[in-house]
């Protein structure tokens, strides 16, 4: 009985503090700000493995961050354009969250995928849909969208 307890309230505070942390990120993007969005990322120049990381989103740029801090942040390819949102395949569960979305995009480079929570998807579709607010193509910032 005691077990079921912990177990309870180490869940419930679990899922407030994700909620919490979610909830700080809009409120940070919606002030213009640069935040840190947890997702995955399948690059063809990565050898097409799924790599743990961050995706630094701030008024219409994209940076990749891959985790361990390993040197500064890996390049996207350029002008990545949005293809398709869907859930991932039964294939593609083992190796991210059944519960999340995979957003297809197109570039010069290849495909690359970008594996994020529901909740976090917003933020990268806002750039990748070309956001009114987008700023030119700046190097390592990626405009997605762009010409």
């Amino acid at each position: 009985m005691v077990e079921l307890v912990a177990v309870l309230v180490g869940g419930g505070t679990a899922a407030w503090l994700l909620r919490r942390k979610g909830r700080q990120r809009a409120e940070s993007a919606a002030r213009g700000e640069t935040i840190a969005v947890p997702c995955l990322v399948r690059h063809p120049v990565r050898g097409g493995r799924w790599k743990r990381g961050r995706m630094l989103v701030g008024p219409g740029s994209m940076v990749w961050r891959p985790a361990g801090g390993h040197g500064g942040p890996d390049r996207l390819p350029p002008r990545l354009r949005k293809v398709e949102v869907r859930r991932p395949t039964w294939k593609e569960a083992l190796w991210i969250n059944g519960g999340g979305l995979v957003i297809e995009c197109a570039s010069a480079e290849g495909e690359v995928w970008i594996g994020v929570m529901p909740r976090e998807a917003g933020h990268l579709l806002h750039v990748l849909d070309g956001d009114p607010r987008t700023s030119p193509d700046t190097g390592d910032r990626i405009v997605a969208g762009g010409t």
